[in-house]
């Protein structure tokens, strides 16, 4: 297997209230671009002494949260962000755009958060649209912790896990789902989602 690390996180520093101000680079999009950027190449570092076959002889990074997690509305944690789109293409993703496409990051995060209303586990716009289309990338995209079902519990966008995985599959671009406790009953409801009434194929 490959050694996995959570980590860089690559959101700015915007809103001083949020408790997760220090594990950030700061509030300078250019300065949390460049650094984390390096941060994932010596994350993913390839010896040349080994053919590692596209494997990073250290760890696989993963670019996390993805998107404005770190400009929670009223400086909780897990709170709505609410970011004009222009602020959110000049300030919020140029750290990321640039772990595709100088660090060339395996793995990305979505964070917690909804942004403009829709969470973050279910928001096409975000995790198709922007990460896959228009950043164009094509590694692992995984959860935050128990997202997925937070769309019940947390988001309420959904009446039960059934339709919330329904949601996820249909909507995003998710490659897997962090679960720590239920795997069997996840894949359960994932093998429900897939096959009832012919919904999703």
């Amino acid at each position: 297997g490959v050694n996995w690390l959570f980590s860089p996180v690559l959101g700015i520093a915007m809103n001083p209230k949020w408790s997760r101000v220090y594990e950030t680079f700061g509030e300078d999009p250019l300065v949390v671009s460049r650094m984390g950027s390096s941060l994932i190449k010596g994350i993913q570092f390839y010896s040349d002494e080994v053919e590692n076959h596209g494997i990073p002889s250290r760890a696989a990074a993963c670019g996390k949260h993805f998107l404005g997690y770190s400009m929670p509305l009223n400086g909780h944690d897990r709170s709505p962000s609410w970011i004009p789109k222009r602020h959110l293409y000049q300030y919020f993703l140029p750290s990321f755009r640039d772990a595709v496409k100088e660090g060339n990051v395996m793995t990305m995060m979505h964070s917690y958060s909804e942004y403009d209303g829709v969470p973050m586990a279910s928001s096409r716009d975000a995790l198709v649209n922007i990460l896959r289309k228009e950043l164009k990338f094509n590694g692992v995209l995984v959860t935050d912790y128990q997202e997925i079902e937070n769309l019940v519990s947390w988001h309420h966008v959904a009446r039960d896990n059934d339709e919330a995985v329904k949601l996820s599959l249909a909507e995003t671009s998710i490659d897997m789902s962090m679960v720590p406790f239920d795997i069997i009953e996840y894949q359960e409801r994932v093998e429900r989602s897939l096959t009832k009434d012919g919904e999703i194929s």
